[in-house]
């Protein structure tokens, strides 16, 4: 991986860094509030070399008042010697701790209490320049003829403020640790999560081509090609057919298949949307909904599911008879018609390569939307029998194992794959979200689009114009596909914005 991946990876788990540093420093503050405050004083002490008995150069003086220090520090920390302080500073309670020091390299002693009340570690740590002397006289450190003596260098003041908790250092504290903890929690969770959530893996996790990035915009609205014909969702529509152009040698394929590892990860959506941007690129396109199991074209398209591709390949309708014009544009809709028993027998049959054949000829597009490949083989059935496959998949729910089977399973039956789109990327999971159009131009269009996006009634006509026509006579993104279909359709209906399945 390389540094801007790291920097992907914590912008998309940042929540997880953000819960972390304030759980972090949460527990600070309440380990803060829940210590008992502690007061320390210090007084620092002169320890005296001379001696009564002898006389001794100045240099013998001062290394015995350096020894004398080292040793009545010592002695300073002891039980006896903290009780006669405690005692003689007659203060009660506080629970007074004791630290010494003396280096050795000076006569000094540095004499620290801590406890729970201030006026006890300063009484306590100034009742030792009187006590101590006597604690070593009695302990017998010294001579009885010889009596230490202290002075003192610096009282102890009243410590006005407590040195513990340190509200700023531990606040500190947690927080640090909480950004640690977070950014190692986001790679852990990077390291265990086998969902794919950067479009980019999904080149490096299968090896097929990444056909384009659909962002997760308006995605309560199945029809965004006609609603929002300047969205960035719409322009990613075009992008994948861009593409698609470009995937094979002889330019777009005539049939294609629509499929995806597993269930609502937006391959109807994909199917119908890149219909409506082919034919307003001036092809004349058919949608099959060979989704027997869960057909959702009509549903999409506003067409009657009656009368459809079950009812042709059995026998009982001419495709004429079946196909279902779209008004004001060259997008024809052949839906599943009756649910059979059995639909992989039906889709796999000879009848439904004759059928394909017959479309490809009419039209020059065909898209068929299937079944998920991981759950029914009848995306593969009739895969086998068209230009080329492609893979939707959901961005954040799908895995990458799911997507690895379902582009090994296509290799086995020697499918062409053309490429894998990824569906419903969002702005902080996906560094190339709304690629191709996320540069902040042509404001007007979006005005444009929330005008043509307002509810409609149904028949509703604005300017003169239906709904589907006036979404088509807008998109000034492709000056092709003004034309209407040769053989009559139905009366022009609006597409109202509705759930995505």
């Amino acid at each position: 991986m390389e540094l801007a991946d790291y920097l992907r990876l914590l912008r998309r788990g940042w929540w997880i860094v953000a819960v972390a540093v304030l759980v972090s420093i949460a527990g600070a503050a309440a380990a803060t509030l829940l210590q008992t405050a502690q007061y320390r004083a210090t007084t620092r002490l002169l320890v005296s070399g001379s001696s009564s008995v002898s006389a001794i150069d100045e240099i013998s003086r001062r290394q015995l008042a350096n020894q004398r220090a080292v040793a009545y520090a010592q002695i300073a920390t002891t039980g006896p010697a903290v009780q006669a302080a405690v005692d003689a500073a007659g203060v009660s309670g506080g629970n007074p701790q004791v630290t010494a020091e003396a280096t050795g390299n000076d006569p000094f002693i540095i004499i620290t209490v801590t406890s729970t009340s201030p006026q006890v570690a300063q009484a306590v740590a100034n009742a030792y320049v009187k006590t101590l002397p006597n604690t070593v006289t009695a302990l017998d450190q010294v001579p009885s003829a010889v009596k230490p003596t202290l002075s003192v260098l610096e009282p102890a003041p009243l410590p006005t403020a407590p040195f513990s908790p340190n509200p700023k250092r531990n606040l500190l504290v947690g927080g640090v640790l909480g950004l640690l903890l977070g950014i190692a929690a986001v790679f852990i969770r990077e390291s265990l999560d086998v969902r794919v959530r950067e479009s980019g893996d999904i080149e490096k996790v299968t090896g097929v081509t990444l056909l384009g990035v659909v962002p997760q915009e308006f995605s309560k609205e199945k029809l965004p090609a006609l609603s929002r014909p300047h969205s960035r969702r719409t322009e990613s529509y075009r992008q994948v057919r861009t593409n698609l152009e470009f995937a094979g040698p002889d330019g777009l394929h005539p049939s294609i298949v629509v499929t995806s590892a597993g269930q609502s990860e937006g391959k109807t959506s994909l199917a119908t949307n890149l219909a409506i941007i082919a034919g307003h690129a001036g092809r004349s396109v058919v949608v099959v909904d060979a989704d027997l199991r869960k057909p959702m074209v009509a549903s999409y398209l506003n067409v009657s599911p009656s009368g459809g591709l079950t009812d042709v390949l059995t026998g009982r309708k001419t495709l004429d008879e079946a196909l279902h014009p779209l008004p004001g544009e060259r997008v024809s809709v052949l839906a599943s018609g009756p649910v059979p028993d059995i639909p992989s027998e039906l889709v796999g049959s000879a009848a439904m390569v004759e059928l394909i054949e017959e479309l490809e000829h009419r039209f020059d597009l065909v898209i068929i939307d299937t079944p998920p490949a991981l759950m029914v083989t009848d995306a593969l059935l009739v895969g086998v029998n068209v230009g080329g496959i492609v893979v939707v998949t959901r961005m954040g729910e799908t895995t990458q194992a799911g997507l690895r089977k379902a582009v090994a399973a296509i290799e086995r039956v020697r499918g062409t794959l053309l490429g894998i789109v990824a569906n419903a990327a969002t702005e902080p999971e996906d560094s190339a979200y709304g690629y191709g159009y996320g540069y902040g131009y042509l404001k007007q269009d979006k005005v444009k689009d929330a005008a043509l996006a307002g509810p409609l009634r149904a028949g509703e006509r604005r300017n003169g114009t239906t709904y589907p026509s006036k979404a088509r006579a807008m998109d000034g993104a492709n000056g092709a596909g003004r034309h209407t279909p040769d053989r009559p359709g139905n009366p022009a209906q609006p597409f109202l914005p509705e759930h995505e399945v």
